[in-house]
């Protein structure tokens, strides 16, 4: 078993360091680094403004889109301070799953640009286009995935309720003679 201090380091890095990086760096290369430079430049990164960054886009993400991480991160907060152990739940419950998500988010465009698309056979400057715009392409095709689902719930929703009338009050009607 760790010991509070390394347990309380772990957390500490994961929440103020390793997070925000990610965060930044998948909003640095969805929305920055694909309009910033020259066309054959690769994006230059600068840690601290990456950081920064996505230090910026978590706290906007939990104090205005989503409140429920803004309780999970106070109980750790209390618990840590307090020093409740164990605090392996936030780590299962927190950390881990939005870490999976995140450097998914990054790698498999970066995967697809730099494995797959430069063996089919392109000139070198396609290839740089489609890795430079890879983050943004795929940040489109989950938008358009999302819509598209959105729109086949909703407009199954809505056959499903004009057959079998649901949300409307039934009325008896004569036989029409």
């Amino acid at each position: 078993m760790p010991s509070s201090f390394e347990e309380g380091s772990a957390f500490l890095h994961m929440e103020t360091v390793i997070i925000p990086l990610l965060i930044g760096l998948l909003v640095d290369l969805l929305l920055i680094s694909p309009f910033v430079g020259t066309d054959d430049d690769f994006p230059a990164l600068n840690f601290f403004r990456t950081w920064l960054l996505g230090r910026f886009f978590k706290l906007l993400w939990i104090n205005h889109v989503d409140e429920s991480w803004e309780a999970k991160l106070k109980r750790a907060n209390e618990d840590f301070s307090a020093e409740l152990r164990p605090m392996w739940w936030f780590f299962q419950d927190v950390c881990i799953p939005v870490a999976m998500k995140l450097l998914v988010a990054l790698g498999v465009p970066y995967v697809l640009a730099k494995g797959v698309f430069p063996r089919l056979g392109y000139s070198a400057s396609v290839n740089l286009i489609v890795y430079r715009f890879s983050w943004l392409g795929s940040f489109g095709l989950c938008v358009f995935y999302y819509l598209g689902k959105v729109l086949f719930v909703q407009l199954h929703d809505s056959i499903r309720h004009d057959r079998y009338a649901i949300g409307r009050r039934l009325e008896d009607v004569g036989d029409g003679s």
